[in-house]
């Protein structure tokens, strides 16, 4: 597989898994396909195969009320593509925003995506974000 090849499934990958249908991202999948998150994240974990892809799509819909992804750049290599994007979103818990650099790692393999794993710079932001207020503050306002 060539690496422009490798490049333009990463994009359909982001299209169809972003902008949909989600279908289109699903038909790239490769059956064994490995979803890889932080886990401290409240939609993070593994995630095997294309019904795993199908659970994390419904945790994000589930942990976000807004959610959007900018790719910023892909970087190539022999079988796979690192994208560094930026993630800008409102998670559904607290009504936080977080906005912040991830870099993606996927891998290919006979044309469909084998491995796909997200590095998060700081999941502390998700999960600060993501924490609801449990006890007052000295001035007695729960934050």
């Amino acid at each position: 597989m060539t690496l422009s090849r490798n490049l333009v499934l990463a994009q359909k990958a982001y299209a169809g898994a972003l902008r949909g249908p989600y279908e289109d991202f699903i038909a790239l999948l490769d059956e064994d396909v490995n979803i890889i998150l932080p886990a401290s994240l409240p939609h993070g974990g593994k995630y095997t195969g294309k019904s795993g892809a199908q659970e994390l799509r419904s945790r994000l819909l589930s942990t976000w009320a807004a959610f959007d992804v900018e790719v910023l750049e892909y970087l190539t290599g022999t079988d796979s593509v690192v994208a560094l994007i930026r993630l800008k979103g409102v998670l559904k818990s607290t009504g936080k925003s977080v906005d912040m650099p991830i870099a993606e790692y996927w891998r290919f393999r006979a044309g469909l995506v084998r491995d796909l794993v997200a590095y998060y710079f700081d999941t502390h932001v998700v999960v600060e974000a993501d924490r609801r207020a449990t006890a007052p503050d000295v001035n007695g306002r729960v934050r």
